[in-house]
């Protein structure tokens, strides 16, 4: 017998017929990310800016000193805010019960090669202590890039950095996306119900190839509806005997 292709509405027919398992399926997956949301603990993420120019100098040769020299060294400067020469003081301010290499975990300094801006990211599992950190850090960066640049001909340190915009409270949490986390699960859990309902089906054991549900139903409406298909075929008593067919079968034998 010719296998005859599988198209979308027999798909779908299987899916209907094995909705217990999408549904399980998406309860399970659903389930899964709305525990894992509850016990994660919150994440809050914090920002400030740096903004790097350079000193006035009395000589155009020492601007113009400073002004490549900041430039060049912005990648450095990043770096920097999550060496210990930065965070230790940190952690002395704040008095945190941490270390330089455990903080440096939670702070992220972003820099483009084209500009003088440096962006402080510090993350806390408390809104006022994200903004705390990354406002320590980024004035805490400013002191250490003072202390390191060359020097003009006056003493005056090349560089200057200033806290352009300090770090804001956050409000909403930037892990666990919860909402998130739900469509995916629901999206996944749906996927895998019908993909294993279609799997059953291919091995016979789906209510469509099984016989059962909406297979049953749809061989009863087959059978029902077939043509030259008589009464006993659907399935009905047969009639009983008439008087006419006991005369033609004659009297019983006396014995």
């Amino acid at each position: 017998m010719r296998n005859t292709p599988v198209g979308l509405g027999e798909y779908l027919r299987i899916v209907r017929a094995g909705w217990l398992a999408v549904v399980g399926a998406v309860a399970i997956t659903v389930g899964a990310a709305l525990g894992l949301s509850l016990v994660t603990t919150p994440t809050y993420v914090a920002s400030a800016t740096v903004f790097l120019s350079r000193q006035l100098a009395a000589s155009p040769a020492d601007r113009s000193v400073g002004l490549d020299y900041a430039q060049a060294q912005v990648g450095s400067f990043s770096r920097l805010a999550v060496l210990p020469v930065v965070l230790d003081p940190v952690i002395d301010e704040l008095d945190l019960d941490t270390t330089a290499a455990l903080l440096a975990r939670h702070v992220d300094v972003a820099a483009r090669r084209d500009a003088v801006v440096l962006t402080v990211r510090a993350s806390q599992d408390t809104p006022v202590g994200a903004s705390r950190v990354a406002d320590a850090v980024a004035r805490r960066l400013v002191v250490a890039v003072e202390q390191l640049v060359p020097r003009t001909a006056a003493a005056q340190p090349t560089i200057r950095a200033d806290v352009v915009a300090p770090a804001r409270t956050p409000t909403v949490a930037s892990a666990p996306r919860t909402g998130l986390n739900l469509a995916v699960a629901l999206v996944l859990g749906s996927l895998a119900g019908g993909l294993w309902a279609v799997w059953r089906d291919a091995r016979g054991r789906g209510p469509v190839r099984s016989g059962s549900g909406v297979g049953r139903a749809g061989v009863r409406r087959s059978a029902a509806a077939s043509p030259g298909a008589g009464p006993d075929a659907a399935g009905s008593p047969p009639e009983p005997p008439t008087a006419g067919s006991a005369d033609r079968r004659g009297p019983p034998r006396r014995r």
